[in-house]
């Protein structure tokens, strides 16, 4: 039987590659040490894994992770999607994201490699190491969108070949790259299996969104609660493009059976799963009969966020051409609408 370690187990991602990991026919290890409630609160540590048996191991702690390692056999796949997620959350506490995201990183990454090369080693990445070099793409506002020129070399979204300096990353996009880089150096020096995975906004039921993190499902417990979401920033036309967290772990599944060496890979919705926070209110505002209380924040754009950003996914499908996001934007919007309700 292959065996997976799966990091951050407790969270949205980790928990969707564990149920997909499980059912794959792998013997699954789930890590998580509960951070997430550390960093965003109660209302963020929501979690949909419980059934599975999850070690309580903070991954900045090496000697815990050696000896974690030192216990079992060597795996054949790690997922490492354990994070501080937050990139406004990372400019008050540079040096926790810091070690939360490159350091354990680096930890874990190492210890893999030591106990053996050929583990594959996939890491869940962000696009925020690109910084906001995309805000200066001419965009124009349409209808309650920002957007680009049909005719605009980005317009079916952004590629990896976007660059990654001279542009302000917050300390969170700049752990995430430290850690991205890293994992694509251990590729290219030890030949070892790996992929830099760099995900925009993933959502699902049991999000568990905070203002600081998880907009959309965040967004659906404001309205569903009937409290006021503030949009801050770009007046509301901002866009994301949205993938679910089951099509996340499904492109997991499929890299971890055919594996790479260094690849690098943006993924997310794509086209046509894309949205502004204006699109997604009066999505919710569908879904509910009702209107929601929104009022527009006089803060400033939150440092590095992105005024637009839709991913192109052609490099990862040329590597897996069997994948594509099977969840619409639709039944997203439906799933967290019910989701939130259930909370209530």
């Amino acid at each position: 039987m292959r065996t997976a370690l799966i990091t951050g187990a407790r969270g949205l991602v980790g928990g969707a590659v564990m149920r997909r990991f499980t059912r794959d026919g792998y013997d699954v290890t789930g890590l998580d040490c509960e951070a997430r409630r550390a960093f965003l609160g109660e209302t963020a540590s929501r979690s949909r894994s419980a059934s599975i048996d999850i070690l309580n191991i903070d991954l900045r702690n090496e000697g815990a992770v050696q000896r974690l390692l030192a216990t079992r056999p060597a795996f054949d796949v790690v997922v490492h999607a354990a994070a501080q997620p937050s990139h406004p959350l990372s400019v008050s506490f540079p040096r926790q994201d810091f070690d939360s995201n490159a350091l354990a990183t680096s930890i874990l990454l190492d210890a893999v490699r030591t106990r053996c090369v050929d583990t594959t080693f996939l890491y869940c990445s962000s696009n925020k190491v690109y910084g906001d070099w995309v805000n200066r793409l001419p965009l124009e506002v349409r209808g309650n969108r920002l957007e680009l020129a049909d005719d605009h070399p980005s317009w079916a979204g952004i590629t990896e070949t976007a660059p990654v300096d001279k542009s302000i990353h917050t300390p969170f996009g700049v752990s995430k790259l430290a850690a991205d880089m890293l994992v694509q150096e251990y590729g290219h020096t030890y030949e070892m299996p790996t992929a830099s995975v760099r995900f925009g906004c993933i959502t699902g039921a049991g999000h568990g969104g905070v203002p600081f993190h998880g907009f959309l499902s965040y967004l659906a417990r404001c309205y569903v609660e009937e409290e006021t979401y503030s949009i801050i920033g770009f007046h509301g036309y901002q866009v994301r493009d949205i993938i679910h967290a089951s099509d996340v772990a499904h492109a997991f599944s499929l890299m971890a059976h055919s594996p790479r060496v260094a690849a690098v890979y943006n993924l997310g919705g794509g086209r046509g799963r894309e949205c502004s926070v204006l699109e997604a209110i009066a999505a919710f505002e569908r879904l509910g009969g009702t209107e929601m209380k929104v009022a527009l924040s006089k803060e400033e754009p939150r440092i590095g966020d992105h005024r637009w950003w839709v991913t192109d996914v052609a490099g990862f499908r040329t590597d897996y051409p069997c994948w594509q996001p099977t969840v619409t934007l639709d039944e997203v919007f439906h799933e967290l609408y019910v989701d939130a309700k259930g909370m209530t």
